[in-house]
């Protein structure tokens, strides 16, 4: 169901919320090297949890961190959990809440058979989106095609409610599997009186051989009359420089941290056989030297080797944001990885979620 957005409505936003044009630009100042060792160290995280499970017991995969305020927990995530159903696999993108990073109490489900969520705030305002991969073939099964899918909440009380104001579906871009979206930056526009969002982000797809990355600009994103525009293109040359530096198979999921010193990529790759090999996922730190809030390839690539207690080598879908930390004293780099059976030590495949403060 679409909502009509329009200057009355959001005039009625900032009287019951006080100020929807709230600061969410926060720079934390990380050089290039902490950035490296943090993502380089899990095992001597300030705080860490292997196998990650919310209070129900759900694995937390790819779960994608944020900060709130007004309410009874500090922090929010959104997480696919993969159920067994008649035939295969469902997935759904569930909701859960914390005060600590490590404990999760699990919330309600957010999303029907969809996976790879990030959330995220929209600059210059309170407005919360989710972005997703949506499975939409038929049956009970996960299965494809896949496209890219947004929803938006005005606030806090609206996601911890589950109260979805509009949702936007991207179409298809050279096939039928496109899913594991990024957001590199989303801020709110106004069109004709009509609040919607511009911004830009980052997904994969099937080429044929393996899975690559594209980028999208898009605009008057969950605009009431309908007439958002994205435009999606392949991340060629990014793509180029990841397979120079000896990624073979799939190149897929990646996450955006911007610092006071530089804007990087957390990356994952694959270094063998596209669609198999999963002992062989590893990631990338690519640094941005480029304007754009995308990557075209001009920056560089730093091969990441993540240390935990138990060896494993195989890690993929990186997350990775700044909030405050649970103690209130300061701030915290939160990461989370995916560490795959197959390259795992001992007890610690599925979900890892740490943080340093920092």
């Amino acid at each position: 169901m679409k909502i009509l957005i329009t200057l009355f409505s959001m005039m009625m936003l900032v009287m019951s919320s006080q100020a929807w044009a709230i600061n969410n630009t926060f720079t934390p100042n990380i050089s290039e090297s902490n950035v490296i060792y943090y993502l380089n160290n899990p095992k001597f995280a300030t705080g860490s949890r292997y196998n990650l499970v919310d209070s129900g017991g759900n694995p937390m995969h790819h779960p994608s961190i944020i900060q709130m305020s007004g309410q009874d927990y500090k922090y929010a995530a959104v997480y696919h959990t993969p159920y067994t159903v008649s035939g295969g696999i469902r997935y759904k993108v569930n909701l859960a809440a914390s005060n600590d990073l490590v404990n999760w109490t699990y919330i309600d489900l957010l999303i029907d058979n969809a996976d790879m969520p990030r959330i995220s705030l929209v600059t210059g305002s309170n407005w919360v989106v989710v972005t997703y991969e949506q499975w939409q073939g038929a049956g009970v099964t996960s299965t494809q095609p896949a496209r890219v899918a947004f929803k938006l909440f005005y606030d806090f009380n609206d996601l911890m409610n589950r109260t979805v104001r509009s949702t936007y579906t991207m179409s298809a871009y050279n096939g039928n599997l496109n899913g594991t979206p990024s957001i590199y930056e989303f801020h709110l526009a106004q069109y004709n009186g009509f609040y919607s969002v511009d911004g830009q982000y980052g997904f994969h797809y099937w080429d044929g051989t393996r899975d690559v990355n594209a980028v999208t600009t898009i605009l008057k994103m969950f605009d009431p009359n309908g007439v958002a525009a994205a435009y999606p293109s392949t991340a060629t040359a990014y793509n180029n420089l990841i397979m120079t530096n000896g990624v073979t198979g799939n190149i897929g999921d990646r996450d955006t941290l911007i610092t006071s010193t530089a804007r990087f990529n957390i990356q994952e790759g694959n270094i063998g056989q596209p669609g198999e090999s999963f002992d062989k996922w590893r990631l990338f730190l690519y640094k941005f030297v480029e304007s754009y809030n995308y990557p075209d390839g001009s920056g560089t690539l730093t091969a990441l080797a993540p240390q935990t207690p138990n060896s494993s080598v195989s890690f993929g879908n990186p997350t990775v944001n700044v909030v405050d930390r649970p103690d209130g004293t300061g701030k915290a780099i939160v990461i989370s990885y995916f560490i795959f059976g197959e390259g795992a030590g001992s007890g610690e495949a599925g979900s890892l979620l740490y943080y340093f403060n920092i």
